[in-house]
């Protein structure tokens, strides 16, 4: 009988980051683990949904009420309770989002709100005006027109957002001349 000799090929440069990345993961675990097993263990910790949050974008100085609530750099007017975001004042305060407002400013994101509205993104192009003309999403100026959308008036020029909103810009600047027509 024949003795056969099998060898294992050698780890690869993949296996041996993923090996390394499951020992860190292993150690961090641990680590946490030890540090909520004192007398303070849970103060902070809701559950074992908290620990598994990426909270590395997040202000660490901010203590939220609401245990399941997160850290958010939403700033509101110190004047404590809860509020809808408005992204038109405040990029990092997300329409349709609730937040707690904090007595020193901070603020807690306590998710989508069926109470929050979506506002539409603020004009920026000055006497413009927000409009029901809805556009593709492509930033930048464009003319109207009637035929594709009633609200995008004929000869009028439009401010386009990346959320689809529109404003209607005072001056109709090149439409209706030669390089928009009145379709």
């Amino acid at each position: 009988m024949e003795k056969i000799l099998t060898t294992q090929p050698p780890l690869s440069v993949g296996s041996m980051q993923l090996s390394a990345t499951l020992i860190t993961i292993l150690i961090g675990i641990t680590a946490a683990a030890a540090a909520n097993s004192g007398p303070a263990a849970g103060a902070g910790v809701a559950s074992g949904a908290a620990l598994r949050r990426d909270t590395s974008n997040q202000p660490s100085q901010i203590t939220c009420k609401d245990p399941e609530s997160l850290p958010s750099d939403c700033a509101c007017n110190k004047i404590e309770g809860v509020f809808c975001g408005n992204e038109a004042i405040n990029p990092a305060c997300s329409n349709k989002k609730q937040f707690e407002c904090h007595a020193d400013g901070t603020t807690c994101w306590l998710g989508l709100s069926s109470l929050c509205k979506d506002y539409p993104m603020p004009c920026k192009a000055q006497g413009s005006a927000p409009s029901g003309c809805l556009c593709n999403k492509i930033e930048g100026t464009f003319c109207g027109n009637e035929t594709v959308n009633a609200a995008c008036t004929n000869l009028k020029q439009f401010e386009c957002h990346t959320d689809g909103s529109t404003c209607l810009l005072a001056d109709a600047g090149s439409c209706g001349g030669s390089t928009c027509d009145s379709h």
